[in-house]
């Protein structure tokens, strides 16, 4: 459901940097205020809750944890805009609550995670990118596989919609074709080996708990990310 930025050959990186300054293609400058959306303020809706919670947080384009927090708002705004064409929006609702709120209240390792990224070198070309990367891998080894453990697996149908809304928004993010490519690759294998544990864990509940009623404990997840 994830994510953002998922890989780790530092080539491809470096490859899509040399492509970018050569052909003089440069990413849109980002502002920092968030462009308004029809989420009403009022709204009980548990999806959109969750919108409104990412724009709570500053975005700072100067940060290297700020294409994280844009490319999440991204997907959780055109999941929760199309979610009467799920096949269980309920479950959307709880999976997104369980998702998206240990990173917006810095659950569990989330302020290592983050005071990690501010601590690497601004002289580093891929200090965004590594970030972002590393956000990324967290935020998909942890939450989403505590959310699918608690909330169920989803549909196949809800899956691949979701695995849709996320390709366009890092489309949207104007990397370089070749790094486009390579992140969408990742985010698909990294998303479905969490969701094919939670399918052979025999977990096929799908929307039967309360959103954000749950706690995931770091204890029981990998210490080491799968590459």
């Amino acid at each position: 459901m994830t994510l953002s930025i998922c890989f780790n050959d530092r080539r491809v990186i470096l490859l899509s940097l040399c492509a970018t300054f050569f052909t003089g293609c440069t990413a849109v400058p980002q502002a920092n205020v968030w462009k308004p959306t029809a989420v009403v303020a009022s709204s009980a809706d548990i999806c959109y809750q969750r919108v409104r919670e990412l724009e709570m947080l500053p975005l700072d384009a100067a940060s290297p944890t700020d294409g994280f927090l844009r490319n999440q708002h991204c997907i959780a705004l055109k999941a929760c805009q199309h979610k009467p064409e799920f096949e269980n929006p309920v479950w959307l609702d709880q999976v997104m609550a369980d998702f998206i709120d240990p990173y917006t209240q810095q659950q569990h390792d989330w302020g290592k995670v983050m005071a990690h990224c501010q601590q690497r070198s601004t002289a580093n070309p891929l200090r965004n990118l590594l970030c972002q990367r590393e956000m990324a891998r967290y935020h998909i080894f942890t939450d989403l596989r505590g959310a699918l453990a608690h909330d169920g697996c989803s549909t196949s149908a809800d899956w691949q919609r979701l695995e849709g809304y996320i390709s366009g928004c890092i489309d949207e993010a104007d990397y370089p074709p070749v790094l486009s490519d390579y992140i969408k690759n990742r985010v698909v294998t990294y998303r479905n080996r969490v969701r094919q544990q939670c399918l052979s864990a025999g977990n096929t509940t799908q929307g039967n708990h309360p959103p954000g009623s749950h706690s995931t404990s770091p204890a029981v997840l990998p210490a080491v990310f799968p590459r």
